[in-house]
């Protein structure tokens, strides 16, 4: 390997705040190390990692040098982050030893080398920068400023600035042996997902003239109106945050009608009767309705109009109570005649909230039949909360997916899902949730539920997770999918009893099948929307299932 050494050695988080570390162990730090390319005819400094030998290693002529010393706070227990060269590429472990000393030469300043070196276990190896973050439930950077591959610059500025706005860099869970897992979540509980974006390209994009906005001009009296006659449903699941914004904040929004300001436009769905769902604006249009409606909350904060400060609506005079009611506001209408799969794009595109929304809530948005209701009472049933172990926060919706994902895979078989994308099927699945009929759904919530009883009586709290020697995986979402159906959809009450009688043969070959077969590891692992994948996990599964009910 070439020499090469740090320009940047930079401490970014202690693991002490890092989520899920237990407390009163020794501080952990994260480091990202970079490497370049250094030639110096008077120096012989320089450091490397190696993946196959598993280590970290610098040399330096100097002790003193502050590349030394700053490589000499590594300490045993810390997490490394190691760029390429090129910085297209990540590797992240974990330093198990104390560093080795070798001192080339007794004295340090006899001009050679001083070396150390850190065992590390390499958890990770060659992530690209996009799925390095998402890794860790870090949301990659959209904004057109960033090129891609991010500098290393931008990227350890990202990361700097993400850290300290309360993301994690992984959980690391307590063991009883003396390696620690890492097990990353998501904000939901869930084990986080690895979709790969490449695997949701779309392969058959729509028709533009599908596209069916109708752009409105609402006066702030209308909105008013429209949502005391209920048909602006201010409290859809999904805004769970409704009440997030801050005094200063809201007061500042009625600070701009006051002052005349245009205010952003806000985006909605039709559905047939012109009733609305906010997907982009629920927390302005809240903010307007509570101070003009229900003088919900006085003015603070004020920049320009000091004056109004600790007003209620009801104590504004009434010229500028008409200043508001008349101030007219933006809203593009989505017809309710858009496909499904366009409108969740459309959504996708001008969703700017502060907290913007997933794939899941989008979809509740923009169904307008009863499917919502239906995932909404089997995600809130008795049998998913205890197979679930209520692991799963329900406040992000996730729960949800789960459960949809359950009724996508039965009523589309696996070989027959499309290349187009997960997020364009499971869409598609809430439109055929729609069309079934009363008997269908109900067949599907029994099937649902006996899967639920199934996997709990067989795998216990360890329902639809990795098997782990030291502590406990979150749940996984492919296996979620893939033993639910499996056990709900296609095994019958006879074979599941065989299987409970079973279930220390059934957990025995799960873990040995994740274990020794590497394209199923990585079906449940690593680009999990990927029709090939997705082929592969759910067959592993039917064949374990199949080989414990069969053996004799």
């Amino acid at each position: 390997m070439s020499n090469s050494r740090p320009s940047c050695l930079s401490k970014h988080r202690s693991a002490s705040s890092l989520k899920g570390v237990d407390e009163g162990r020794e501080e952990s730090n994260l480091w990202l190390i970079r490497l370049r390319q250094y030639k110096d005819r008077d120096k012989q400094s320089f450091a490397k990692h190696s993946l196959s030998s598993n280590y970290i290693e610098i040399e330096d002529s100097n002790i003193n040098s502050g590349f030394f010393r700053r490589f000499s706070q590594i300490k045993q227990g810390d997490y490394v982050i190691a760029p390429s060269k090129d910085n297209k590429f990540f590797r992240y472990g974990k330093v198990k030893d104390k560093p080795v000393y070798n001192d080339v030469v007794e004295k340090s300043d006899s001009g050679h080398p001083m070396r150390y070196r850190w065992y590390v276990h390499w958890e990770k190896a060659k992530f690209d920068q996009r799925h390095f973050l998402e890794y860790f439930g870090i949301r990659y950077p959209q904004s057109a400023l960033f090129k891609i591959p991010l500098t290393f610059q931008q990227f350890e500025n990202y990361l700097s600035e993400t850290l300290n706005t309360g993301h994690n860099i992984g959980k690391v869970q307590k063991s009883s042996s003396d390696e620690n897992e890492q097990i990353k979540t998501d904000e939901s509980g869930l084990e986080a997902e690895n979709i790969d974006d490449s695997a949701e390209e779309i392969i058959q994009p729509f028709e533009p003239e599908q596209i069916k906005i109708d752009s409105k001009i609402l006066l702030v009296g209308q909105l008013i109106s429209r949502v005391e006659h209920n048909e602006i449903d201010l409290q859809p699941d999904f805004q769970r945050e409704k009440d997030i914004w801050s005094l200063r904040v809201q007061s500042r929004l009625i600070e701009s009608l006051l002052l005349r300001i245009p205010i952003p436009v806000f985006y909605v769905s039709a559905d047939q009767e012109d009733n609305w769902a906010v997907v982009d604006g629920v927390q302005r249009m809240s903010t307007i309705y509570d101070f003009v409606a229900h003088n919900k909350f006085r003015l603070e904060h004020l920049e320009y109009m000091k004056q109004y400060d600790h007003c209620f609506h009801k104590d504004l005079p009434r010229s500028l109570q008409r200043r508001i009611s008349e101030t007219e506001l933006v809203v593009n209408v989505i017809d309710p005649s858009t496909p499904a799969e366009v409108m969740f794009n459309i959504f996708t595109r001008i969703n700017t909230g502060g907290t913007q929304l997933n794939p899941q809530e989008i979809r509740h948005a923009i169904d307008q039949g009863k499917a919502r209701e239906f995932i909404k009472s089997l995600a809130k049933s008795e049998e998913f909360q205890k197979a679930t172990d209520g692991s799963i926060n329900p406040a992000r919706m996730q729960d949800r997916e789960c459960v949809l994902r359950f009724l996508a895979f039965c009523l589309t078989k696996p070989e027959h899902y499309s290349a187009n994308g997960l997020d364009d099927f499971l869409t598609d699945a809430m439109v055929k949730i729609n069309l079934l009929s009363c008997d269908e759904r109900m067949r599907f919530a029994d099937d649902f539920k006996k899967a639920m009883r199934a996997a709990y009586n067989i795998f216990g709290d360890h329902a639809f997770r990795k098997p782990s020697k030291a502590g406990r995986y979150p749940i996984n979402k492919t296996l979620f999918e893939t033993w639910s159906v499996q056990l709900g959809y296609y095994c019958t009450q006879a074979q599941i009893d065989k299987l409970v009688e079973k279930r220390q043969d059934i957990q025995k070959q799960f873990a040995l099948q994740l274990e020794e077969d590497v394209e199923f590891a990585n079906a449940v692992s690593q680009s999990t929307a990927d029709p090939k994948h997705i082929r592969k996990r759910f067959q592993a599964v039917k064949e374990i299932i199949e080989g414990v009910i069969n053996a004799t």
